[in-house]
């Protein structure tokens, strides 16, 4: 049986995987105003310390099933970048709930979960200043990350809904970012 620490990593490490797959769309645009840029269908737009900004380049999504030895589970995911540079920024979101199928609905952070983990990972992939990556962690004073996901719409084509929380944690600088008031449509892999 795996570990809690094990596990998270686990997880981290299918987000970042996600992320970077998500990154070799084609024929992105971006708009990183209160809007997706014109012609473009797919966003994931949030506050990012209270300015509504828009992610529309790789805008995409994800619900996978698997099973192992410890039963099935089945994955939500979505991911955007903000432009195609090398040194964009990036959020992703990522969920598993036990069982065959994922259905619209409400679904809450649990942080010490192990077997319905939640992630929210916003990423600065700039050299200047260095990568940076903000997580869906209580701070070590203790206050506490949360995080809402309603999905509204699930079709063969797309996944749409909104997301709201409070904060997000970089363990390595003891910064917080605030994302907050999320909508996304994105296109379903």
């Amino acid at each position: 049986m795996l570990n809690k620490l094990t596990y998270t990593g686990i997880f981290t490490l299918t987000t970042l995987i996600l992320l970077l797959l998500s990154g070799c769309g084609k024929n992105a645009t971006t708009n990183n105003s209160n809007g997706p840029a014109p012609g473009t269908a797919y966003y994931i737009k949030f506050k990012l310390n209270g300015t509504l900004v828009t992610y529309a380049v790789n805008a995409t999504g994800h619900i996978s099933t698997s099973t192992t030895g410890s039963g099935t589970t089945t994955e939500f995911g979505i991911g955007a970048f903000e432009t195609l540079s090398a040194s964009s920024k990036k959020i992703s979101i990522l969920h598993q709930i036990p069982g065959s199928a994922f259905p619209t609905g409400t679904y809450a952070l649990n942080p010490n979960s192990i077997t319905n983990p939640f992630s929210v990972l916003y990423s600065l992939l700039a050299t200047d200043p260095p990568q940076a990556s903000y997580l869906n962690i209580n701070t070590p004073v203790g206050a506490i990350c949360n995080y809402t996901l309603f999905l509204n719409s699930i079709s063969s084509t797309e996944l749409a809904g909104t997301f709201t929380g409070n904060y997000l944690y970089n363990a390595n600088t003891n910064d917080t970012v605030a994302i907050t008031d999320g909508e996304f449509k994105v296109k379903r892999n």
